[in-house]
């Protein structure tokens, strides 16, 4: 690891990705999925608000404290105290920020947040080199290939402004990566230390994304496949088992210890169908992708099928690359939903087709060849990132970027603190973190009055933002 201090390529692919991000770092949290970072810094704050996330076993919050910060409706997503909960994924993207701010005494805002961002996804970047490095023995190729996955579109903002789970952890998709690389090598390298890698590295995937349960299970099939080799891939097998079985527990437990066994599997089942069917027709969810994958990963479109295609003309023996990208696949096939509508959802797609073409293409690629590739691939890249991430006061939609914070601010000085807030659209978590206030969403006056009539609310606000500007009416009963 010392030694990548003095490879001055990569620190310098490391500062351009650092000089490419501070147009938007700082800027008021309001566009293309920020929504991500209000919500963890929502709960972070929610979570001190109540003397710690002990309170309520870590499990995340969406909105603060306080009687008129209470959710007002029902639900597998509302605790007994009407708190808003968030069960999607395990909670390590929400408890890791709030750990490090609480013990460096950060406070909870965007710059530090981004900044956070920022640093994993150089360290990402930095795992990424190793591993290629080791897997293809190519220090060239290693290069190259972190060139081109640190400098994708998805990457560039993911991994700064827009805080997502599937974005930091992407270092343990490396080491996970790197334990399956050292595992095929041989039965030699089936032992005590790698054992323990994959099993502690497969949990705390799993604790930070559902990608840690389809890794595992592909790990566990690939190695069923191994066993006719050597006998030690039993134990491959069976620790893949074990680890994804306690990768899926250990967040049921912590959730249910606070809300009970049966919210948290009606509340997964809920968002299961959710996030696999939905609601959107399949030649949408399939528009809807391809437009995700052109917009966020352009060049792996190019580069990908090129790799493919040398696999199948070579005859390349099934190996753990295309076990991993198998797994990413099946990933976001299950969830396509919910990859339709979130680009950040083939973050680790892209990283497992990086590798995939790290091993099987850019070998057989010479230096010029690759320079040229450099050379065509990073202005598309750049070019896309800055048209959908335009600096300035504007987005390119000609939305200002300070929207949501004016709206906060607006809320903040109008509407008393401890008057709840009903409004008649889905409010922005931007516009909550900036008010530091919680909504009852998406009613109507005349059902905001019944809701209050149903909690035994004395008085409330109703928010009509149907009007510019927009209006409070104060309710009272």
């Amino acid at each position: 690891m010392p030694g990548l201090l003095r490879n001055y390529y990569l620190l310098c692919i490391l500062a351009a990705m650092v000089v490419l991000r501070l147009p938007s770092l700082n800027r008021p949290v309001s566009k293309h999925h920020e929504f991500n970072t209000a919500v963890v810094l929502i709960n972070a704050e929610s979570w001190k608000q109540a003397g710690g996330g002990s309170q309520f076993s870590f499990t995340p919050l969406m909105n603060y404290q306080g009687d008129a910060n209470k959710k007002f409706e029902e639900g597998p997503y509302i605790d007994a105290a009407h708190n808003h909960v968030y069960l999607s994924f395990g909670a390590g993207w929400y408890v890791l920020p709030y750990a490090i701010f609480t013990l460096l005494k950060l406070p909870f805002t965007p710059i530090w947040l981004q900044l956070l961002n920022i640093a994993i996804s150089l360290f990402t970047i930095a795992m990424l080199y190793l591993l290629i490095r080791e897997t293809v023995g190519n220090k060239p190729v290693a290069l190259v290939s972190c060139t081109l996955f640190g400098l994708l579109p998805a990457i560039l903002w993911y991994g700064g402004n827009g805080y997502v789970n599937t974005s930091i952890m992407l270092p343990m998709v490396i080491a996970f990566f790197y334990t399956w690389f050292q595992m095929e090598k041989g039965p030699a390298n089936v032992g005590y230390i790698s054992l323990s890698a994959l099993f502690f590295i497969g949990i705390i995937l799993c604790y930070f994304d559902w990608l840690g349960v389809f890794l595992l299970g592909f790990l566990a099939v690939w190695s069923l496949f191994r066993l006719r080799i050597d006998k030690r891939y039993g134990l491959v097998l069976s620790v893949s088992i074990l680890a994804l079985l306690c990768g899926i527990m250990i967040p049921l437990a912590q959730f249910a210890h606070y809300l009970g066994w049966h919210q948290v599997l009606q509340y997964w089942q809920s968002r299961f169908v959710e996030r696999s069917a939905g609601d959107i027709p399949l030649t949408g969810m399939v528009s809807m992708v391809a437009k995700n994958l052109v917009s966020g990963y352009p060049v792996l479109l190019l580069l990908l099928p090129a790799a493919l295609l040398a696999i199948v003309k070579n005859g390349v023996v099934t190996t753990w690359p295309i076990w991993a990208l198998s797994a990413v696949l099946f990933y976001n096939l299950v969830f396509f939903n919910w990859s339709a509508v979130h680009e950040f959802a083939w973050l680790g797609f892209a990283l497992a087709a990086t590798v995939l073409v790290a091993t099987y293409l850019l070998p057989r690629l010479g230096r010029l060849q690759l320079r040229w590739l450099l050379f065509l691939c990073i202005p598309v890249s750049a070019a896309i990132y800055f048209f959908i991430n335009r600096p300035g006061a504007f987005s390119w939609k000609g939305e200002s970027y300070n929207a949501e914070m004016t709206a906060g601010a607006w809320i903040k000085k109008h509407i008393p603190s401890d008057v709840a807030i009903f409004s008649d659209v889905q409010i922005s978590p931007a516009v909550s973190y900036y008010s530091k206030r919680s909504f009852t969403s998406g009613l109507s006056m005349e059902a905001a009055k019944e809701t209050m009539i149903r909690y035994n609310l004395t008085d409330a606000v109703w928010l009509n933002t149907a009007e510019e500007p927009w209006k409070a009416v104060f309710l009272h009963r």
